[in-house]
């Protein structure tokens, strides 16, 4: 029974690691469109710094804080770039396949709001505790221990041995006229 729990958590297991690696993927991908759109912006910045540079409008200081935004603004691109290719191999390894084959997630958008339809939390707790395996280990092993709690205070227990020995002795084809010694007749 326990190796068939273990068996099951681990199934459960595998299945939470890669929901959640299907949902890390999904954040890299915004995230990542977000670096994008914010160097699209910094570019901009930057090419208007330098314009403006050329006219008189504002000091090189200012160019060279723009260009400081605009490279930043890559190098968080090409770390977000890096953590999605991360998150696309963790989820193609879960899923038993090679980390470079061309396997990911179906692009999904999230709802931006949740229904409230949920259960009540005390009947959603109830139920964890009623049906979760680790649970159920659990008070398995605390039976367990109680038994060998139980076996350890009786093996501290004093030995009572009782030795019965019958022999026979006298006269007679049975035992019966032995057992009866005071009305055993002699012929």
């Amino acid at each position: 029974v326990t190796q068939e729990r273990a068996l099951e958590l681990a199934r459960q297991q595998v299945a939470v690691e890669v929901s959640q690696a299907f949902y890390q993927v999904l954040q890299q991908r915004m995230l990542l469109a977000v670096a994008q759109q914010s160097l699209e912006r910094s570019e901009t910045l930057r090419r208007a710094s330098e314009a403006r540079l050329q006219v008189g409008l504002v000091s090189k200081l200012d160019v060279f804080r723009a260009q400081l935004q605009a490279s930043q603004t890559r190098e968080t691109m090409v770390r977000s770039e890096a953590a999605l290719q991360d998150a696309l191999e963790r989820f193609r390894t879960l899923l038993g396949r090679a980390p470079g084959e061309p396997i990911e997630p179906e692009s999904t958008r999230l709802p931006e709001q949740v229904p409230d339809d949920a259960e009540p939390l005390a009947l959603l707790v109830e139920r964890a505790l009623e049906r979760r395996l680790e649970l159920h280990e659990t008070r398995d092993q605390v039976d367990d221990a109680r038994r060998s709690a139980s076996l350890a205070g009786q093996n501290l227990l004093p030995q009572l041995d009782v030795n019965l020995g019958v022999t026979r002795t006298g006269l007679g084809p049975s035992f019966e006229p032995q057992l009866n010694t005071g009305t055993a007749t002699h012929s």
